[in-house]
């Protein structure tokens, strides 16, 4: 399968095709390594397309699995879509980053990133109390963290001026 038709320094493992269940792993694991690289450089397109063949490749995995394999491979999943999600965000594609971090909750609700990521992309689309609930969920799986305690209060702030606009609003 074709990801991008036009030339990527990427299409050697765009358009792998591995068979087994060890040469996916290994495909899996040069693709996370290239898209951590792409994100660092800023090529989200890149990031995103590789986050997104990994995300195909080990969905196989999973459904081929036993149960204990199989739970390690949705954590391992739960990261690629949080990952794929930045790369959303960072492309102005809130929607589709909203998608990929609700995923990465399901595939581990534990995974305190992943709600991090559905509340960034919450804001990012105006669902302020719907963000405010995820951050929680952050904070609650994290609760050391000044960044989601400071992230909560300003969601807070925000869903409080919201509220306020919108009585102001019916005042009128």
């Amino acid at each position: 399968m074709n990801i991008s038709p036009s030339f990527s320094p990427h299409n050697d493992v765009l358009n792998a095709n591995p068979s087994t269940p060890s040469e996916k792993l290994s495909l899996i694991e040069e693709l996370k390594r290239r898209g951590r690289v792409s994100v660092s450089t800023k090529r989200y397109p890149d990031a995103k397309s590789l986050y997104t063949k990994a995300i195909e490749t080990l969905t196989t995995l999973v459904e081929k699995s036993e149960e204990s394999e199989s739970e390690k491979h949705k954590k391992d999943l739960a990261i690629l879509y949080s990952n794929r999600s930045l790369c959303n965000l960072q492309m102005n594609q809130s929607s589709d980053s909203y998608d990929d971090a609700t995923h990465a909750t399901c595939n581990d609700p534990n995974y305190v990133k992943g709600f991090w990521r559905l509340g960034q992309a919450c804001m990012a689309m105006k669902k302020t109390e719907e963000a405010l609930i995820a951050y929680e969920k952050a904070l609650g799986l994290d609760g050391e963290s000044k960044a989601f305690k400071k992230e909560c209060d300003k969601v807070k702030k925000q869903l409080e001026k919201e509220r306020q606009d919108e009585i102001e609003r019916k005042e009128k």
